[in-house]
Parts: structure tokens; C-alpha cells; sequence
């Protein structure tokens, strides 16, 4: 980039990536005269590269190649920068530990979209993995029924189909997302998942997922989706969902956010019409940037689940918290750990016949952690592990051992 030779100015280069500097210099064209913030042109190039926005990271490179080619005293700061690009080139978008860093100009990781970069991009993902428990088999071997036929107690042994069955699997899943260039405030996204187990293939499935969302002037997204879920070549599940997402005035809109979310869902069971259903869904979403490239998030959502028709034990309520820390390295490897408990409470005794007036009353955990770590450009290894617990301590039915799960794929995204 050539130089203006006939308009030196003071130029005030901020290195908020850990250098800082005053030079006089002659004015480079595409630099207007004032503050260069480097640090903040270099915080949107790790965003784009985890976007994988292609063409705003070659913008942002050649910008930050002819600010730097500028300064050939500055050799260690050149190189520092020719070496994050080069990273994020590669498609390692890790962001490195800095402070002090201010101004409009500079965007940070703040949340799991900016760092699973999922905008625009087509996903295909494959991945082998084991589940201790993916027929959700009950913990105790016996059952004992309250009153059979007036003839009191009875415990019964339970069969080989209640027995917790473990299996290997395999995960294919495709996804989209399209923002529309007319219509930037639209965006269409397509998913298709399919999950097959190598020995019990009647807990095989697919699933297919198409939504619709609208980014409204006052950052309100509105979403409309459907999705359905086949197992063994059977439609076993419609669902169709709107929601909206809220920013709330709480936080300062960059190291912290409010959210407010709320969903309604039809829920329709082509062979099992009685557990058709309509579930409203009301969450509270609070995120801190705790550092740059740290994400922590608590949540805490209530949710009525109306029956449409007789279903065993009838509406159901329920509440739930769950805390969430995202973690993005500068060896370019991303961890996200989750934790949460969600209880359930059903309106009408589960079955008169067998347990008497007793209502499921349900508590289900869920902890997990998963890890990623980019490869090459485009190119991402994929571990996660999953433990999911369900207890009930007035239904044995629904008294089931724990399922842990872990898996290891391959992520490419184009």
C-alpha cells in the first residue's frame, strides 16, 4: 500500500493486544487520521474467522497487513500480528488474554454462536460414540403395585425390556443457515440428524428441523419452526414451535446481557395420539463475559405441558436452573461445561389401577462438557460426554439409571 507523502500526521496506534505506541508517520489512504485500533480490528478478524466469514477476515487482513506494513521499526509487533492472522487464516479464531481494551470498535466473544461460529455456515458433522442407557431402563428390578385388583400388594419382576441397554452409535448431522442479502433481518436454517445404534436399532432415528427467524429493529428475534422425528421409518413426532428472544435493559450490553425467551409448541404423536400435547415454555437467560474469552450463563425456565388428550397423568408443570461456562483457549481449543436440574410434577395420579392416587413427581439432571478444537481451515475435532439422571420417588417406572454418553467426531463447516 503506497504512501501519502504529502500529509504527515500523528497517528496514535493502539496495540490493546499488548503493545502501545505514538509515532509520527506519513497517513496511509485507507487510514483516517486519529486512533488505530488495532486491538478491536483484530477482535473482529477472530469473529469473522469463527464465523467463517471469509471475505470480511480477507478485508480485515489486508486492512491490518497496510496499518502494520507501516512500521518497519516495529518488528516484534509486526510479527505478533502477521501470526494472529495467519492463525485465523488456518481457522484457529482463539482470542488471546489482553486488557484494557475499550472503544465501539472492539467485539468480543459474547456467546456460544460467536465461538461455535454457526452464521452462515454449512455444518456437517460425524461422529462414533457410546450410551450406558439409551432405552431409559429403570433402576430397580422389582415393582410393586399398590393394590392389584383389590387383592393388595403385589411386587413384580421386572422384564428384559426395562433393563438398561447400552450401545455404540453412530451421529450424521447436516445443517445451513442462510441470511438473506435482500432481507438481512431474515434467516433460514435446515437440520437434519441421524443417530444410529449398532445393536438395538429399533432406538434408531431421524430427525429433520426447518426455522424461520426475524431480527426486529428493537433486537427481538422471532422464530418459527418445525420439526419431525422418525424412528424406524415410522413418523413418531410433530412438533412446530414459535418463540421470542428479548434483550432486557439489565447489563451494560457487552460484558453482560439479560434475556427473556418464551416458546410454544404443538406436539403431536401420530402412533402414541394420546400424548399429544401443547407445552408453553418461559425462560430467564443472564450472560457475563467474565474475560474475553470466557462465557458464563445461568438460566432458569418454567414450562406447562397441557395434555390434548388422555394422557397418563395429565398436565404437567415444571421448573428447572442450569449454569453454563464457555472457554475459548489460546491454544485454540473451546470447552463448554453445563450443569442443570429441571423438576416435573403431574397434575393426575399416573395410573389409579396400579399406583393408587400417586402423581409422578420427577427430577432430572443433566451435566456435560464439550470440547472442540480446530484442525485446519474449516476442519474441527468435536469431543463431548453427557450424564443424564432421572428419579421418581413415587413411580418406579420412572425411577431410571443414569445414561452416560460420550462421543468423538469430525466437524467441517464451508
Amino acid at each position: 500500500m503506497s504512501k501519502n507523502n504529502n500529509l504527515p500526521t500523528l497517528i496514535n496506534v493502539v496495540w490493546k493486544w499488548g503493545v502501545a505506541c505514538s509515532l509520527t508517520v506519513f497517513c496511509l489512504p485507507a487510514v483516517a487520521a486519529g486512533v488505530i485500533d488495532i486491538g478491536g480490528l483484530l477482535d473482529q478478524a477472530a469473529v469473522a474467522c469463527a464465523k467463517r466469514n471469509d471475505t470480511q477476515l480477507a478485508e480485515l487482513n489486508q486492512q491490518l497487513e497496510g496499518i502494520i506494513d507501516a512500521y518497519p521499526d516495529l518488528p516484534q509487533e509486526q510479527a505478533y500480528v502477521r501470526k494472529l492472522l495467519n492463525d485465523f487464516r488456518q481457522g484457529n479464531c482463539y482470542l488471546p488474554k489482553h486488557s484494557g481494551r475499550q472503544g465501539n470498535g472492539s467485539q468480543r466473544i459474547t456467546n456460544e454462536d460467536d465461538v461455535n461460529g454457526l452464521d452462515g455456515a454449512t455444518r456437517l458433522q460425524a461422529s462414533v460414540g457410546y450410551g450406558s442407557n439409551i432405552n431409559l431402563g429403570v433402576r430397580n428390578r422389582t415393582l410393586t403395585i399398590d393394590d392389584f385388583k383389590g387383592t393388595g400388594p403385589v411386587e413384580l419382576e421386572l422384564g428384559e425390556p426395562s433393563k438398561a441397554k447400552e450401545d455404540a452409535f453412530t451421529d450424521v448431522l447436516l445443517s445451513r443457515e442462510h441470511q438473506f442479502e435482500t432481507l438481512p433481518t431474515l434467516k433460514a436454517s435446515a437440520t437434519y440428524n441421524q443417530r444410529d445404534y449398532k445393536d438395538n436399532s429399533a432406538f434408531s432415528y431421524k430427525a429433520l428441523e426447518l426455522s424461520l427467524q426475524y431480527k426486529a429493529a428493537d433486537e427481538k428475534n422471532y422464530t418459527i419452526g418445525r420439526q419431525n422425528t422418525w424412528i424406524e421409518g415410522d413418523l413418531w413426532q410433530e412438533s412446530t414451535q414459535v418463540k421470542v428472544l428479548t434483550p432486557l435493559p439489565v447489563g451494560d450490553g457487552e460484558t453482560s446481557r439479560l434475556y427473556w425467551e418464551a416458546s410454544l409448541n404443538q406436539d403431536a404423536y401420530p402412533r402414541r395420539p394420546e400424548y399429544d400435547a401443547t407445552v408453553a415454555r418461559s425462560n430467564l437467560r443472564y450472560q457475563r463475559v467474565v474475560s474475553d474469552a470466557t462465557l458464563v450463563q445461568v438460566k432458569a425456565e418454567v414450562a406447562y405441558d397441557h395434555a390434548e388428550d388422555q394422557r397418563p397423568g395429565g398436565d404437567r408443570k415444571s421448573h428447572g436452573v442450569s449454569v453454563a461456562a464457555l472457554k475459548v483457549f489460546d491454544s485454540g481449543w473451546q470447552a463448554l461445561a453445563e450443569v442443570g436440574v429441571k423438576k416435573r410434577y403431574d397434575s393426575e395420579p399416573y395410573s389409579p389401577e396400579l399406583f393408587s392416587d400417586k402423581k409422578r413427581v420427577q427430577t432430572l439432571g443433566q451435566a456435560g462438557v464439550r470440547l472442540r478444537k480446530p484442525l485446519r481451515k474449516g476442519l474441527w475435532l468435536d469431543i463431548s460426554y453427557v450424564q443424564n439422571a432421572q428419579g421418581d420417588k413415587n413411580i418406579p417406572l420412572f425411577d431410571v439409571e443414569t445414561n452416560r454418553s460420550g462421543s468423538v467426531g469430525i466437524e467441517y463447516r464451508w
